[in-house]
């Protein structure tokens, strides 16, 4: 072979390395965005994977928490075991004060323990001292677990407790507790606090029972609109008076039965309002979309029944020549739910017109009491007479605001009262029937 063939020969081969090089180098260029995208996926998985199973770690077991449903306040009372402790120099210095309560629900227990439900779901824990923050947390001298606050249903204050102590500086500790839940409710027992939660409710817990008690506004007219801590406080805060619903006791049992009226300027308990009285509130605040007003047929004095559908009133404040006075418009619609006039017709105006009368007489009685009550004996407007006067006489309100429960015992109230019949059941109806077949 010649020189120059072999010299061909070596530059070809040169050419093809150079171009396979080149080709090579495009196919890693073409690959590179595709591992980038990979790459950047696996990291994205893994990253997401460990957040899952990260999820768990700061978990609590049910049965290690000492759920606390519901609290009581009363005046400080040394209870058997503390004076126990205290003899053996378990003891720490403080003034019994305070008495709190805490209510912890028991975890339900399996299908094959207990299944009769005699026990209670629950059980109470009560300590004394003159700081509530200090008795919170020395319920970890006793307990195995802490209190677990985030559940609170209900606060139940004593009256004892309530008469004696402004509850603005009472309450100030459950405001600032950060595992106490602001959004429960808020009672007045007629006794203590204490026994209340104490009542024995098989296969129920107390806390639950009062709030649900506190959902049956569709059906009657005698509970207050619920209170939660949070609108307590404000209430407070504003130092202008207002109700809180009572709860009462009796043998096991508990029941909401009227309310407390609390005082804006002294923060503390003045008196009580009851059942009637909680009836003619709702007239006055309106709002009600249950309830009955039993009254006595002005002509038989037979018992008739008219059962709320709706009520809608109206407060006008009215100022003359500096004089305050209040207009008070109630209408309310509603069916007849009972009437024991054996010759009463349902299906006449007139005597329609006449039940309609004899319930308006009624609910015009219970509004003169109620306002006899808070005017005369309390001094307390606690229905919000107040806040139209401040919104339509912003002015005169600043002047009235710092006297205004003495300014309100000797306003003039004028209340006007409509009641409509719409329906009336059936039994008319199922009379007329029965004639007619027989005839």
């Amino acid at each position: 072979m010649s020189r120059n063939n072999k010299c061909q020969n070596v530059s070809n081969r040169c050419c093809n390395v150079v171009l396979d090089a080149a080709q090579s180098g495009g196919h890693l260029r073409e690959d590179k965005p595709r591992r980038c995208k990979l790459t950047a996926m696996r990291i994205a998985i893994i990253s997401l994977s460990i957040l899952l199973l990260s999820g768990c770690w700061s978990r609590r077991e049910i049965e290690d928490l000492n759920i606390t449903v519901a609290a009581a306040l009363d005046i400080g009372h040394i209870s058997s075991e503390e004076q126990e402790f205290e003899k053996k120099g378990a003891d720490y210095p403080r003034n019994q004060r305070i008495t709190l309560t805490y209510q912890m629900a028991k975890p339900e227990q399996s299908s094959g323990q207990d299944a009769s439900g005699s026990k209670r779901k629950y059980r109470n824990v009560s300590l004394s001292g003159d700081s509530l923050y200090q008795i919170s947390r020395e319920t970890s001298l006793k307990e195995t677990n802490p209190i677990f606050g985030q559940h609170y249903k209900a606060l139940v204050i004593g009256s004892g407790l309530a008469q004696q102590l402004n509850l603005r500086d009472v309450l100030d500790f459950f405001m600032r507790e950060q595992e106490f839940r602001p959004s429960c409710l808020v009672y007045i027992s007629r006794g203590t606090g204490k026994e209340v939660l104490d009542v024995n409710l098989p296969g129920d817990v107390p806390a639950f029972r009062l709030l649900g008690i506190s959902d049956n506004h569709y059906r009657t007219n005698r509970l207050l609109k619920p209170l939660s801590l949070t609108n307590l406080l404000e209430k407070l805060n504003l130092m202008t008076s207002f109700m809180i619903q009572n709860v009462v006791t009796a043998k096991g049992e508990l029941k909401l039965s009227g309310a407390s009226i609390i005082s804006g300027s002294t923060g503390k308990q003045l008196g009580y309002l009851d059942e009637e009285d909680m009836e003619a509130v709702n007239w006055v605040l309106g709002g009600s979309k249950g309830g009955v007003v039993k009254s006595k047929d002005i002509i038989t004095n037979q018992v008739t029944v008219y059962e709320i559908t709706n009520v809608k009133s109206q407060i006008t404040p009215h100022v003359e020549n500096g004089r305050i006075s209040f207009d008070v418009k109630v209408k309310s619609d509603g069916r007849l739910g009972e009437q024991m006039i054996s010759d009463g017709n349902d299906f006449d105006n007139k005597f329609i017109r006449r039940l309609e009368d004899d319930a308006e007489k009624q609910i015009k009685e219970l509004v003169t009491k109620l306002l006899d009550k808070l005017q005369k004996k309390y001094h307390a407007d606690v229905l919000g007479f107040s806040d139209k006067l401040r919104i339509a006489y912003p002015r005169l309100w600043e002047k009235e605001k710092k006297t205004w429960d003495e300014t309100f015992a000797t306003t003039p109230i004028r209340y006007d009262v409509q009641v409509t019949i719409r329906e009336f059941g059936t039994t008319n109806m199922r009379a007329r029937q029965v004639e007619g077949q027989e005839g």
